[in-house]
């Protein structure tokens, strides 16, 4: 039991650190210079937003992602980076820690 429970801790941890990583990735991301079809008003372009959304809200609510920045959903699967962070994430989430397997008993034992 602590060793699942050792599991289940690791897990969480690495999910904080790609949430921060996804949040350090949305600040230093300059999206002029490799989408200048993206436009930034403001301080922070509509996928930078999106990103740190997605690290709050996690990637099964890209609807409601999109409908806080502004931009039709579809939008969001034509931005690369957004999309691969919304796969990094999903694969995180996809990784469970196993128990360990119970050992046969023999009869004698039982």
């Amino acid at each position: 039991m602590e060793r699942l429970l050792e599991e289940f801790q690791r897990m969480a941890e690495a999910q904080a650190r790609i949430a921060a990583a996804m949040e350090r990735l949305a600040a230093n991301w300059d999206v002029k210079e490799t989408h200048p079809d993206v436009p930034r008003k403001g301080k922070d372009s509509k996928c930078m937003q999106a990103m740190r959304l997605l690290a709050e809200m996690g990637p099964d609510n890209l609807a409601e992602i999109a409908k806080a920045v502004g931009v039709n959903r579809g939008t969001l699967y034509r931005w690369p980076v957004f999309m691969e962070a919304v796969e990094r994430q999903r694969a995180a989430e996809q990784w469970v820690p196993r128990a360990p397997r119970a050992r046969a008993v023999p009869h004698d034992e039982l």
